[in-house]
This record gives structure tokens, sequence and C-alpha cells, in this order.
């Protein structure tokens, strides 16, 4: 009779003998099935896995469509995470087949010091027919490379920034000629000028959501969009630690801070639903709502001041 040991020694070994037989039948599928279970996976992950066989070792190149870059995806130090970061973005959008058009590129970069590197990929990305652009960075100051604005692939765009600007758009001609969703990230501040640049030079935008911190300052969005079907605002506070020093006393805060409700100005005759989320509620000037179906609204503080600015504006006609 075989002892404990022996039988702990034999699961094992059986363990690994499936093991390997597992590994060893997804090397053998064809390139086809590989590539296509390699274009699900972030590129940092589809580079590894030439580890697994040389066959794999170009596999990756034919296949990445969907481009997700992160810095936190690259643990170490700050300095060796730049260059690194760096480094594995230009080399992978080297060696990728060129020939291939980009579905998705994200890039997440928020403590970025030098625009003009994220610039050099996004480029890339509009040169490979992108479809779906997601950016997130906090360099000082952001421009959009102008590429962007005539893209006539780009179907989506997400940007998230602090400091956002949309001066460069082209004052003539068309801009985003088939953005249909853009969703737009504001962390402490916004350009209220820039921003109706952007909002009224999208000709075919479907869908709308704009996330904004409320300063001490009101905020104004001018919206015009001919086509918009859904809006979502997400509106929240700046919180003590971000407003102020933490020496400062919490009665200054509460004080000083200012509650007063944001406006929103919108010419979207083909509107059907709205949602309204966050912590502050925000003033709403319709010119026409005939084509409203719904609206939904989700505050965290619902209050007084907030139940007023649900009240009907007088509407223009």
């Amino acid at each position: 009779m075989k002892n404990s040991g022996d039988l702990k020694l034999a699961h094992e070994d059986s363990i690994s003998i499936l093991q390997a037989v597992e590994v060893d039948r997804i090397i053998a599928l064809p390139d086809e099935i590989l590539c296509h279970i390699l274009s699900f996976l972030i590129p940092l992950c589809s580079v590894r896995s030439t580890v697994l066989s040389k066959r794999w070792n170009k596999l990756w190149t034919c296949c990445i469509t969907n481009l997700d870059f992160d810095i936190k995806d690259f643990s170490s130090s700050y300095e060796s995470n730049y260059h690194i970061f760096v480094r594995f973005v230009d080399q992978v959008l080297a060696f990728r087949d060129s020939s291939l058009d980009i579905t998705r590129f994200r890039v997440a970069w928020e403590d970025c010091e030098d625009f003009s590197i994220i610039d050099r990929w996004i480029q890339v990305a509009v040169n490979a027919n992108v479809v779906d652009l997601d950016v997130s960075s906090y360099v000082y100051p952001f421009e959009l490379p102008s590429c962007v604005y005539t893209c006539k692939s780009l179907v989506s765009l997400k940007v998230k920034s602090d400091y956002l600007t949309f001066y460069s758009l082209p004052k003539t001609g068309s801009c985003f000629p088939n953005l249909k969703f853009l969703h737009y990230i504001s962390g402490y501040d916004f350009d209220c000028a820039s921003g109706a640049n952007l909002f009224r030079s999208c000709p075919i935008l479907e869908e709308l959501t704009i996330e904004a911190h409320h300063k001490k300052r009101v905020l104004n969005f001018d919206i015009s969009a001919p086509e918009l079907r859904t809006l979502t605002t997400i509106m929240k506070k700046m919180n003590k630690r971000e407003h102020y020093e933490e020496d400062e006393f919490e009665e200054d805060y509460e004080e000083d801070y200012r509650i007063d409700p944001c406006n929103f100005f919108i010419d979207a005759p083909k509107l059907e639903n709205l949602c309204v989320k966050g912590e502050v509620m925000s003033k709403y000037n319709w010119k026409n709502t005939s084509s409203l179906v719904q609206a939904r609204v989700q505050l965290q503080v619902f209050n007084e001041a907030s139940a007023c600015c649900l009240q009907p504006e007088e509407q223009n006609t």
C-alpha cells in the first residue's frame, strides 16, 4: 500500500502532465486561432506570450488591433517606469504589422511631463485608422494633435485631463466627421470657451458624457449638437484636501466653497435621454426639449437648492 507521500507525488505528477497537455494543445492551434486569442489581451500580456515558444516570437505582431497602454502596469520606481513605458510602447508600435488597422487605442499616463511623446503615439493610431481613442493625461498644456480632429475613422473619443484645450480646432472645414461618442473628463478645471468649440464641432455626435469637478467659479457648458440623442452630466464637488491645504480650517472651507449650480446651455433638437449624476445639481437651459423622452437624476446629496434647479427653465422659441 502506498504511503501518503507517494500519493502526493503521484498527484503532483498528474497535475504536471495535465498542464503540459493543455499547453501543448494551445501551441498546436493554428495561427489564426492563436492570433484571435492574443487579440483580446493587452499588449503587455501579448508580448509576454513569446516565452511560450519560438513560434510565438512574432505571432503577436500580426494580431494586435486593440492597444491598451497604462503606465500603472509597469511596477517599479518612477524614473525607470518612465523609460520602460516609453520604450515598450515605441517598440510595440514599431514591430506590429502596420497593414493592420487599430480598432482601439488607449494610453493612460497621468503624470506625463512631455505630451509630445503621447502626441507621437496618437498620430500612429490615427494613421492606422483608429476607431476608438482613449487618452488620459494631466500634462500642461494638453492639446490633442490636429490629426485627431480630421480623422475619418474615429467613432469614439474619451479624453481625461485637467488642462485640455481645443483652441487648435480648425475654424473651417469638417471636424470629427464620424465621431458619434464623446466622453470628456475634466479633473479640476474646464475651459468653457474651447469646450464650446469642441461640442459644436461634432456634426453627427449622438452620445455625450461630461464629467467635471465643481470649483469655486461657476462652469458654463455650451452644447450645440444637432444629432445628439443622449447626454450624461456628472458634476462632482472638489473635496477639502484638494481645495485647501491640510493646515487650513474646515470652517474656512465651508464659508468660501461656493455651491452655486453650473449652467448648461443645450441646443440639441433630437435629444431623447438625459442623465444627471453627481454631487452638484446644475441649471439646464434648453432651446428645444420636444424630443426628450427620458430624464434621470441620481444625486448623492439632494437639497432645496437642487430642487430649484429641477424647475423647468423658460424655453426659447
